[in-house]
């Protein structure tokens, strides 16, 4: 399975934002490292549309920026959107059948979202540790 994806790096922060096209879906993720901490489907791949699905996967991780940066990501990955579009959409056939069920694609997202939420108490455990 390959995915194709532009990523920008959050300034201040050690986070990547990125906008991915994973199994012909096009998903904005926030990473950390090589964990997807928040993502979320683009049904509109706008400018708008970004800017407002980059707001919701930031506001599940508690990160908040100000306007300004969040303008300066969204206009990094709408500018590459346009090149990543094109190029998946002359890589790809007319129709992909992943094989996959709607109760399967869900019970594949919690299984991901658990295994993130274990990933983030090992963290938080780990920092408890090093402060006692």
């Amino acid at each position: 399975m390959s995915i194709m994806a532009y990523e920008t790096k959050i300034p201040t922060t050690r986070y990547v934002c990125a906008l991915a096209n994973v199994q012909g879906q096009w998903m904005v993720q926030l990473r950390l490292g090589d964990t997807v901490e928040a993502q979320t489907v683009v049904k509109d791949l706008s400018e708008r549309g970004i800017r407002d699905n980059i707001r919701t996967v930031m506001s599940e991780v508690d990160l908040y920026l100000g306007d300004f940066l969040v303008d300066q990501i969204v206009k990094d990955i709408v500018h590459q959107a346009r090149i990543l579009i094109q190029e998946t959409s002359s890589t790809s056939s007319p129709v992909q059948d992943s094989g996959l069920s709607e109760v399967e694609q869900v019970l594949e997202q919690i299984k991901n979202k658990l295994s993130t939420l274990e990933e983030r108490i090992k963290r938080l455990e780990s920092v408890i540790e090093h402060r006692t």
